[in-house]
C-alpha cells in the first residue's frame, strides 16, 4: 500500500518538501531555489536547473560524486 505521508511548506525559508512512504521505500524531495534533493532510502540525488533569459536549458544531476549534464532543446518547429 502507497501513503503521501507529508507534503509541507517552511514558513521561514523558500523550502517545498514532499515524503512518500511505503513498505520498503521513503523518498523525501526538498525543492529550494533551482535545486531539487530528492533521498530514496537514504542516498541522495540533487537536480540543478541552469535557466537564462530565455528559459532553462539545461539540467545538471548529482548522484553519488557523478555530475551529469542533460541539455534541454526547444522545439521550434511547431
Amino acid at each position: 500500500m502507497q501513503s503521501l505521508t507529508n507534503i509541507s511548506s517552511a514558513t521561514r525559508s523558500v523550502t517545498t518538501w514532499q515524503t512518500f512512504t511505503d513498505e520498503n521505500t521513503t523518498i523525501t524531495k526538498r525543492w529550494a531555489g533551482a535545486g531539487e534533493y530528492i533521498t530514496t532510502n537514504g542516498t541522495e540525488r540533487v537536480l540543478t536547473y541552469l535557466s537564462g533569459p530565455q528559459g532553462v536549458f539545461a539540467l545538471v544531476e548529482k548522484q553519488q560524486g557523478i555530475n551529469k549534464i542533460f541539455y534541454i532543446h526547444k522545439d521550434h518547429l511547431g
